[in-house]
């Protein structure tokens, strides 16, 4: 087996890291920063902190879950258990050239239309689960954070999920706040400071997404949805799958990002800078 492409924000070899899950989408180790790696499967499931197979995951998988077994990484091979995987002709994995054209104001306001339509849809059809919206204790937990000073940040390591419910949030929102600032790390710069200032307050997994989303290289599934939001050509359909698609990403972690997204753009409309209608 091969690693394909590999994230940019992949600590540097040697390392051994001890296997946190095995899960069907990825396998999770815990580096010694304190935040998660994975290796994946497929490229939709990358982020700045992961190696994708191009064949033979579910092969790491089970060497992944046998007891103790542990990765490591000398640069060059990736090695769980029996399993190794060549890394010698992987690509780098960084959206930030991608994410850097922003997007055109006067189309923010028909790409969140989109975005809460598939919503709509996706919701009748019960493919969304509460997490931090609707009419649970996370939920109320959530609009008392948000009530309170300190929010966006606060809400660092807040909610369900390994990668907690506000960490998905705030990685959505700050490539929203990206997007309409004109590319990657441009926007909510003292947000990203304060976030940096509390992540000892998350997970390994929730550390890894926030890293990335700060450098402005969100998972790529919330690239999608960005490039999607930002595209003049056919918004309303391409804005629909990558919303769809990204309903897929954990127990909630999909709309939570989401909303965190349409938070930033519609934040932009509300500042009077754009009259488009929501």
């Amino acid at each position: 087996m091969t690693v394909s492409t590999m994230g940019f924000l992949v600590p540097p070899a040697p390392w051994t890291a001890a296997i946190a899950g095995v899960a069907s989408k990825a396998i999770i180790l815990v580096h010694g920063d304190g935040a998660a790696i994975s290796i994946v499967g497929a490229r939709r499931n990358m982020d700045s902190r992961a190696f994708c197979l191009d064949a033979g995951f579910p092969e790491m998988a089970k060497a992944a879950s046998e007891a103790g077994a542990t990765a490591s990484w000398d640069g060059k091979t990736l090695r769980s258990g029996s399993a190794v995987a060549d890394a010698g002709s992987a690509l780098a994995w960084d959206p930030r050239d991608r994410l850097a054209a922003g997007a055109a104001p006067a189309g923010l306001g028909t790409a969140i239309k989109a975005t809460r339509a598939a919503l709509m849809e996706a919701r009748a059809a019960g493919r969304t689960k509460e997490g931090i919206h609707g009419d649970g204790p996370f939920a109320a937990g959530f609009r008392r954070l948000r009530a309170e000073a300190g929010f966006p940040a606060s809400i660092v390591g807040f909610g369900p999920g390994s990668t907690p419910a506000g960490d998905d949030w705030l990685a959505g929102y700050l490539c929203g706040k990206d997007l309409v600032a004109g590319g990657p790390g441009r926007g909510a710069r003292d947000l990203r400071a304060e976030i940096g200032r509390r992540l000892d307050r998350t997970t390994p997994a929730g550390r890894a997404l926030l890293a990335g989303a700060m450098a402005g290289a969100p998972p790529e599934y919330i690239v999608e949805l960005a490039l999607a939001a930002a595209s003049t050509e056919r918004t309303e359909g391409r804005v629909h799958e990558t919303v769809l698609a990204a309903l897929g990403h954990g127990a909630t972690s999909g709309e939570d990002a989401i909303a965190g997204f349409v938070e930033a753009l519609a934040e932009r409309l509300a500042d009077g800078t754009v009259t488009a209608l929501l």
